[in-house]
């Protein structure tokens, strides 16, 4: 429902654009529905502009509203330090996870016990957090396996353990090695 309180053009409430000597400006195109609903409830013929700016009506209604009052007095600013910032070195593995583990930055995704830094989520979120630079000489010389090529391998691994373990049994009559 369109509602007109003062100069303020109000859609269920909020403020959509301002009426002004016959003249409704928004920040944006009104759908003609929403034209016909403004004219009947303005209840003269009005004419539409779109302001082309990146302030809010809002912020229009502050500016003069400020601009209207005594011109005498500036308003009390609060003055406060910058607070000191963190020092964080985004050039190494290991200071990009400090930075995360202290909020600083994106929390890292979880990693591969057995690739640790050289899991491709980690890998491709440390890219997107270092520079090319950085990243190039943290990794450099590195191979980087896919999770599945690293659990296949351990999976070997244990398939080969279990089997040394049966012979080992089977060998000394069921006492380890």
């Amino acid at each position: 429902m369109i509602t007109i309180e003062g100069s303020a053009v109000l859609r269920d409430g909020q403020q959509i654009a301002e009426l002004e000597g016959g003249v409704v400006r928004s920040l944006s195109k009104l759908p003609p529905v929403i034209m016909g609903q403004v004219r009947k409830a303005a209840g003269a013929d009005v004419t539409f502009e779109v302001i082309e700016s990146t302030l809010t009506v809002e912020n229009l209604n502050k500016a003069k509203e400020i601009m209207q009052g005594d011109k005498t007095e500036a308003p009390e600013v609060e003055q406060s330090k910058p607070e000191p910032a963190e020092e964080t070195d985004l050039t190494t593995i290991y200071g990009i996870t400090v930075a995360a583990d202290k909020g600083l930055i994106p929390k890292y995704p979880a990693m591969h016990e057995a690739l640790g830094g050289r899991t491709p989520a980690f890998v491709a979120w440390a890219k997107t957090i270092m520079s090319a630079e950085d990243f190039a000489r943290e990794y450099a010389g590195k191979t980087l396996p896919t999770v599945e090529e690293v659990e296949f391998q351990f999976g070997k691994i244990a398939r080969a353990n279990a089997h040394f373990e049966k012979l080992s049994e089977s060998e000394h009559g069921g006492e380890p090695i």
